[in-house]
């Protein structure tokens, strides 16, 4: 039993959810569960028995539930990052439910989460290339999460070794790859492509994206893995750099406060970096330093100017696995973390939560999400091509889609 700041029992009305007879329903485990963790685990840090607030779970349908908290005073901005201390409580206990960001009510009395349940999935599996074109800039990640990529772009995706991360980039990837800016008609009375995506790309790995890379019609000028004999790495960030100037100065001459290159018609443009931060401390002092600060440039400046930005892959969520210190990782708008992370890398990509171990789920390709939409980071479960030999099929779609955009920009450089 947990002893309370005025010494009296706190808890001790409360049970473990895990003995509730079984013609409880799961709405009403779902409710005492939360009950459970105000009470007897105070995720709130309450001081007094009357600050506990009010627990009411409303049934949307089987998968579904509203969960609503009464507002303790001053406790509104802790209310609303309790999300993931929520889905903790449920972890193991009832199902596969998890809490959804909080939110003030209309009358500003509750703080609501939606409640979902994962088994219920909301994975995305695609089964065909349309599945992965976009509706305008709009990047999909599950069922309930989508980005627009020209509002959010910089993306770093961080975990181990099986967590699903490359296939995590692979399917934004193919997105972007797909992302053709169109207006007007062709002979055929279609809409007609007016510009295609431009890829670039470091990989220090030397691994998947390397070899797609490799397999691709993609300039070789356009890529580099820092081997020596290769394009060197300044001098692909410099080909982004150019990209970014010529947008820039396009941008200057629109009257708009909002304008960015995809609203002025431009496709998107994508620098790829893989295991950026272990490849920085193979280069030279000096061209390293010149490295970080290009990216630095692009991290800062490209959000309007690229509609696609960078998309970083690490191992490691840290300063030594990214190669980026916070001020330049605060300018990504779009972290995710996958499978097993220690706490002070889920701290450096997502600062500002403790989400404890077992809030942190381990299983390839669920993870969290946190971005400039969100309150606090969600938990999701990355998409996966419904197929055969999906991550082949997967890299074979990408390749096909950068050779076409090669294609189509080569013939429009000519008219």
């Amino acid at each position: 039993m947990r002893r309370r700041y005025d010494d009296s029992s706190w808890g001790q009305f409360f049970f473990d959810v895990r003995g509730l007879p079984s013609f409880f329903g799961k709405f009403r485990r779902l409710q005492r569960l939360v009950d459970w963790s105000l009470a007897h685990e105070n995720i709130l840090h309450l001081k007094n028995w009357d600050e506990l607030p009010r627990v009411v779970v409303d049934k949307v349908d089987d998968f579904n539930a509203v969960l609503s908290l009464s507002i303790v005073d001053d406790k509104t901005d802790v209310m609303l990052k309790l999300a993931p201390a929520i889905s903790a409580a449920f972890r193991g206990r009832v199902g596969a439910w998890v809490a959804r960001p909080g939110y003030v009510s209309d009358d500003e009395n509750w703080v609501r989460y939606e409640l979902v349940d994962s088994s219920h999935s909301y994975q995305l599996r695609p089964e065909k290339l349309a599945d992965y074109r976009p509706h305008g800039d709009e990047i999909k990640l599950d069922q309930m999460h989508s980005v627009h990529a020209s509002s959010n772009s910089g993306w770093i995706i961080a975990g181990s070794t099986g967590s699903g991360k490359s296939i995590e980039a692979l399917n934004i990837l193919l997105q972007f790859m797909l992302m053709r800016r169109r207006s007007g008609k062709d002979s055929k009375g279609e809409s007609k492509v007016v510009e295609a995506p431009l890829l670039y790309g470091v990989d220090f790995k030397r691994g998947e994206m390397a070899k797609l890379f490799a397999s691709s019609d993609l300039p070789r000028e356009n890529w580099t893995t820092g081997a020596p004999g290769e394009p060197n790495v300044s001098y692909v960030l410099d080909l982004v750099i150019e990209q970014h100037e010529k947008r820039q100065a396009e941008l200057s001459n629109v009257k708009s406060i909002t304008a960015n290159s995809w609203k002025i018609g431009h496709a998107p443009v994508v620098l790829i970096l893989e295991e950026f931060g272990s490849g920085l401390a193979t280069l030279p002092k000096k061209e390293a330093e010149d490295v970080v600060r290009k990216v630095k440039l692009l991290a800062m400046q490209g959000r309007s100017s690229l509609s696609g930005g960078i998309i970083l892959i690490s191992q490691q969520a840290s300063a030594q696995g990214t190669g980026l210190t916070t001020d330049i990782l605060q300018q990504f708008s779009n972290k995710i973390g996958k499978g097993r992370m220690r706490p002070q890398e889920r701290q450096y990509l997502m600062p500002g939560f403790e989400l404890s171990e077992k809030a942190w789920p381990k299983n390839s390709g669920w993870g969290y999400l946190f971005n400039d939409a969100l309150n606090v980071p969600v938990e999701y479960r990355g998409m996966f091509p419904n197929r055969p030999n999906a991550d082949e099929w997967l890299g074979q779609a990408i390749i096909k889609a950068i050779n076409k955009n090669i294609a189509i920009n080569a013939k429009l450089a000519k008219e």
